[in-house]
């Protein structure tokens, strides 16, 4: 008998706006296409917009069809800040009632978290990512907070499973949910980590010359920062830790090679103000913005750079740090709840609070080439663990079981 599946991914916005989330989601359906062909009792329907209907069609066959939402406009998402939030007004609209009644929905799946599209006749499951809003409230406005209050309200209420994305963000549900006497259903952990084709681009020239050309980092050593310009992401203190790092080399003048910094992501607001600081601090010659980047040209800077550094002051999951692993990268990184349960101890820490912290991290990594061995060595080894994860199986079992 045949599953339908109704996935909403009305929220996906184009390029990199949805941060580490689209990934998942998108990772899930490329893994949902595999077991689909050869497990053909499930049916899905992602449920679309009009702008992000074209990124979407390319997942779709047989089994996986697109159901495009009408009537919605881009009025019906806000994003105050553009943030992994997702605020979008549907359920103002007449047709979304009856709509999981009319695709004949066994089951709706929400990977961006808030079940705007429930029914009380089919069963939800929703994933969290993180509840940063929680312990950094000084990043959001009060009108973000109650509305962020709100969402995860709904989210806990209307999910009959929620699916965490490290323990950390499970205990963070928790307790939220006991701060503000909400008790989730159900929850389990699957990390939002989906293996990837890395390796199909180095060794490549013909392929990864242009990019380096275009980027002027053929022959640049670089520590790579793949992140949206997002507060928590603590772009600022690591300019201002990366000031006092250049301002040692140049003085002490090492053999070791001065490491620039790369930063890839979106969010023009706040890169602009990202850029101003790198300008004021004078390091313009050191730090590259390379913005939003396809898969092609960012796997040829994620393989020529020398090793990941991750200055986040909070995560959920914090998937840039197994991509990393999956490339054999030294990793750099926030000694944070969610980073410490991912990499296990295989990684040098900082405090991310601390610029000191941050320049002796530099400073380290920069001096000691057995250090940057070392952290190699431990990367490849941690990677094994996630290298033998098969999330899309564990999504479908749970799928399953929720229909039983």
């Amino acid at each position: 008998m045949t599953k339908n599946l109704v996935i909403d991914l009305v929220p996906l916005l184009p390029g990199g706006q949805n941060g580490g989330a689209k990934l998942v989601a998108l990772n899930l359906i490329q893994g949902l296409q595999q077991y689909i062909a050869v497990d053909r009792t499930w049916q899905v329907i992602l449920l679309t917009a009009h702008w992000n209907q074209a990124e979407l069609e390319q997942y779709t066959n047989d089994r996986i069809t697109c159901k495009t939402l009408q009537h919605l406009t881009q009025g019906h998402l806000s994003f105050s800040r553009l943030t992994k939030k997702i605020r979008y007004k549907v359920s103002q609209l007449p047709i979304f009632p009856s709509l999981l009644t009319k695709l004949e929905a066994d089951l709706l799946f929400c990977p961006f978290s808030n079940p705007t599209l429930n029914s009380i006749d089919v069963p939800c499951v929703s994933i969290l990512h993180d509840i940063q809003h929680w312990e950094y409230p000084q990043f959001f406005s009060p009108q973000e907070l109650r509305h962020r209050y709100q969402y995860f309200k709904r989210m806990i209420q209307y999910s009959d499973l929620i699916i965490c994305v490290s323990h950390f963000s499970k205990r963070s549900l928790y307790n939220y949910g006991e701060h503000h006497h909400l008790y989730p259903k159900a929850t389990t952990v699957i990390y939002n980590y989906f293996k990837t084709s890395a390796s199909y681009i180095e060794g490549n020239q013909s392929l990864e010359n242009p990019v380096l050309e275009k980027y002027q980092l053929k022959s640049i050593p670089y520590l790579l920062y793949p992140a949206n310009y997002w507060p928590h992401k603590n772009h600022q203190r690591l300019l201002q830790a990366y000031a006092e790092y250049l301002q040692w080399y140049r003085q002490s003048s090492p053999e070791s090679p001065c490491f620039h910094l790369v930063f890839t992501g979106t969010v023009a607001t706040a890169e602009q103000a990202i850029k101003t600081l790198t300008q004021t601090l004078q390091l313009t010659d050191y730090v590259h913005f390379l913005g939003y980047l396809d898969d092609r040209a960012f796997e040829t800077i994620w393989s020529h750079c020398q090793g990941l550094i991750f200055p986040s002051l909070y995560e959920g999951f914090g998937l840039p740090i197994v991509e990393a692993m999956e490339r054999s990268k030294p990793i750099l990184c926030s000694q944070i709840p969610a980073l410490e349960e991912v990499t296990q101890g295989a990684c040098l820490y900082f405090n991310p609070s601390d610029l000191d912290s941050i320049v002796a991290a530099l400073r380290s990594f920069t001096l000691n080439p057995q250090l940057r061995e070392t952290l190699k060595q431990q990367s490849q080894a941690r990677y094994q663990y996630f290298e033998n994860l098969n999330p899309v199986n564990d999504y479908l079992a749970l799928f399953q079981e929720m229909l039983n």
